[in-house]
């Protein structure tokens, strides 16, 4: 309903901020964003301009710094079986034995390795 004719003590007219329609004062509402509107142009602010992002952390709960290079010591020793010759490395400390392939045998015959017993 638009602007009625009539005095009020203490009521003026006033212009709907958003759709220009002439009201009494006293029939105008402020919104959220500052305007003087009537009812039909009174909105509430959207829920949505509330929410606030949430900090997402995403470090480890706990790290450890890395660890040094750990070398291990290896001794080489010649094994001569059938027709090639190969090297055995020894790991002492973690009593492993490694197959090294020597480059001054021309073939490996695969089934005499395979057969070849590492302990």
């Amino acid at each position: 309903m638009s602007y009625v004719s009539r005095y009020d003590k203490g009521d003026w007219i006033a212009d709907c901020d958003v759709c220009g329609r002439k009201y009494k004062a006293s029939q105008l509402q402020q919104r959220w964003d500052g305007l003087y509107c009537c009812h039909q142009d009174w909105e509430i602010r959207q829920p949505q301009d509330f929410v606030r992002g949430v900090p997402d952390n995403q470090l480890a709960p706990w790290t450890r710094p890395e660890p040094s290079d750990a070398f291990v010591p290896i001794t080489y020793g010649p094994i001569s079986t059938g027709p090639f010759n190969m090297s055995v490395s020894n790991s002492v400390t973690l009593g492993i034995r490694y197959i090294v392939y020597n480059p001054n045998v021309e073939a490996i015959n695969a089934s005499a390795l395979n057969s070849q017993p590492l302990g």
